[in-house]
């Protein structure tokens, strides 16, 4: 299981210069929506939460038990 927190597309000379502390803005607000991706195929939504001092995902839309299974599977 995987929590997408946004996507942007980088030339491969960005990511190389990378270092520690280095920030990639993403286009996404910070209160939007993450989706919860199974096998890398998308299962459902949620919010960020923080859980003591950890961050964790509060379900918010989550695909039929079917298409679960089937994204796990693949």
């Amino acid at each position: 299981m995987t929590v997408e927190l946004g996507r942007r597309r980088l030339p491969l000379s960005e990511v190389l210069a990378f270092a520690p502390g280095a920030l990639v803005e993403l286009p996404q607000r910070a209160d939007d929506e993450l989706s919860l991706h199974a096998s890398n195929r998308p299962i459902g939504t949620g919010s960020a939460v923080k859980v003591g001092e950890q961050f964790g995902l509060r379900v918010t839309k989550i695909s039929p038990p079917r298409a679960r299974a089937e994204a796990m599977f693949e």
